[in-house]
């Protein structure tokens, strides 16, 4: 839909449907425009639009980016109850006199505020605010009251005294609910009573008179590694890692906050400091900490203890507990060392454990496996009819594995690709580039159309999907491994995908298709990627609906 021109009077579109673009660039509206109840499946645009009267967008669903580059508001927005995806460009400029921006009982999912540095004036009270991006964002004069803060990333944000005054409370987590409230309202996010922020009493008041929504959602720093610990020793280990605060301050003066949890096989540490500093400095004290529980080693603090507050008294203190520490684990590993003898096998992972310790001290850091989150793309190449084909022509097994590596040997070459793995019937690729996937994907369903050529069409084709969105990284030594949501985002699609197929013959044998997320990501990025909607469709093992996009090169 494309609308322009001057707009004298009221505006109500309420209760539509926009099935394609919604394109309302360059109009001037004198008057409110009414957009209540409103789905919008595909980009929205506000360009260079004039609101003289109100933009009221209440209860409405916007599924793709929304965007007011040049806007000109002069009087209230109001998004109360609306889900939006992401929002692009500023919506407020400053030179305009703009009432309050209203996103009351919003969902704002996956968003950033692209373009705009300063948010003035914004209410954002009993709103979701799932996965939103503030950092480097002046908030001037907003209210959080009753929002629920749920992975909001306020690294390097100011908030103002108006806005730390305004907001009395927040809700740190909630819950999915469909239900309808007695104004036959859809709610489908319900604030968990429990997660209340302050639980008692409010922001800035009373016992909280120090505490603020800024202290709360402070931008804290986090270093997270795992450590790979046999389960004989993980409580000995623990307690010796729980001494770490009292060293690193004694050493580096630095207040850093552990915080541990089983992830599998292995031990999931979090280190918590207030800056960038001095999270580089944990990371290189604790390799040395870890040191000192090698078996021919002892405390190092006596010659490290930089804390210039501290007594002699205490100096000798807490090197003796840091002996005891270092005592207590030592004392667990040799009563598990005496049983090595005759469970060789069983202790295994014990056996690698203490020769890393008896090693030297760089060798220790070994154990450290760093955990890092950072977006990336996944290609998720699946070979159709795979186990049917190879188990009626056994030749072709060995045939497709030589291909498959042979494909993995040139991307390993390519710089624009991180990782990539083989799944027994396809390819897992990693590539940090959102425009350089989509040709790399390209070249991967060339090369099997090639060999399905020269093998007479035994293959029946080929599944190939992008994904993007944030990844946990773990690397430990020279092995790397990539796990999240975006691996498991692309595995959902292959089965739709595949009955897609099946169901529309017109689609071809070697399609390429993406995720919502590639999609929004790729958004303006390149006119050589385009995209067709293929719309809706249910995830494999019930993870919900997701609108998909097929991936068009030229």
């Amino acid at each position: 839909m494309r609308s322009s021109g001057k707009r004298r009077h009221k505006v109500d579109l309420s209760n539509s449907h926009f099935l394609s673009e919604a394109e309302f660039s360059g109009s001037a509206f004198h008057w409110e425009l009414i957009l209540n109840n409103s789905c919008f499946k595909a980009r929205t645009s506000f360009h260079n639009c004039t609101f003289i009267g109100n933009l009221v967008v209440r209860d409405c669903e916007f599924r793709h980016p929304t965007e007011f580059q040049g806007a000109q508001f002069h009087n209230e927005l109001d998004f109360t109850g609306t889900r939006l995806g992401c929002i692009k460009n500023p919506i407020k400029d400053p030179g305009f006199n703009t009432g309050v921006v209203r996103f009351d009982q919003a969902a704002i999912e996956d968003s950033h505020f692209w373009g705009t540095e300063i948010i003035d004036g914004y209410s954002f009270k009993d709103a979701f605010l799932l996965s939103l991006n503030l950092s480097n964002k002046q908030i001037n004069n907003c209210d959080f009251t009753g929002a629920v803060v749920s992975g909001v990333n306020t690294r390097n944000w100011s908030l103002d005294e108006s806005t730390r005054k305004n907001t009395k409370y927040v809700y740190s987590d909630y819950e999915v609910e469909q239900v309808f409230e007695n104004n036959g309202k859809k709610v489908p996010y319900k604030p968990i009573p429990d997660s209340r922020v302050p639980a008692d009493g409010y922001f800035g008041e009373g016992e909280h008179e120090n505490y603020t929504i800024h202290e709360y959602l402070r931008s804290l720093c986090v270093w997270s590694l795992s450590l790979r610990v046999p389960p004989a020793l993980r409580k000995a280990f623990l307690d010796y890692i729980n001494f770490f605060s009292e060293y690193a301050y004694a050493t580096d003066m630095v207040d850093v906050e552990i915080r541990t949890r089983r992830e599998g096989n292995k031990i999931r540490v979090e280190f918590i400091t207030e800056t960038e500093d001095e999270k580089r400095l944990v990371r290189e004290i604790f390799p040395r900490f870890l040191s000192n529980i090698a078996p021919d080693s002892g405390s190092d603090l006596k010659f490290h203890i930089r804390d210039p507050d501290m007594t002699l008294q205490e100096r000798d203190g807490l090197i003796k507990d840091h002996d005891a520490e270092i005592a207590n684990f030592k004392q667990r590993l040799t009563s598990k060392i005496e049983l090595l003898e005759n469970e060789k096998e069983k202790n295994a992972v014990l056996i690698d454990f203490v020769k890393t310790l008896q090693s030297n001290p760089p060798a220790i850091a070994n154990l450290i496996a760093t955990k890092t989150e950072e977006p990336i793309c996944a290609i998720h190449v699946d070979i159709a009819g795979y186990s049917k084909a190879t188990t009626e022509e056994p030749a072709l097994y060995p045939a497709i594995q030589s291909k498959l590596k042979e494909i993995m040997e040139k991307l390993n070459q390519d710089k624009d690709v991180q990782q990539v793995r083989g799944t027994g019937d396809g390819l897992l690729i990693i590539v940090p580039d959102s425009e350089a996937v989509a040709w790399i994907a390209d070249e991967v369903r060339h090369e099997i159309k090639k060999f399905s050529r020269r093998k007479a069409d035994s293959i029946k084709g080929a599944r190939t999907i992008i994904g993007y969105g944030l990844a946990f990284k773990e690397q430990s030594g020279e092995s790397v491994t990539y796990t999240g949501q975006v691996l498991i985002q692309v595995n959902r699609i292959d089965q739709p995908m595949k009955r897609f197929m099946n169901e529309n013959p017109d689609e071809g044998a070697f399609p390429i298709w993406c995720s919502e997320a590639y999609f929004s990501a790729m958004d303006g990025k390149s006119s050589n990627v385009r995209f067709e909607e293929i719309g809706p469709v249910e995830l494999d093992k019930g993870a919900g609906t997701q609108t998909v996009y097929r991936v068009i090169l030229s």
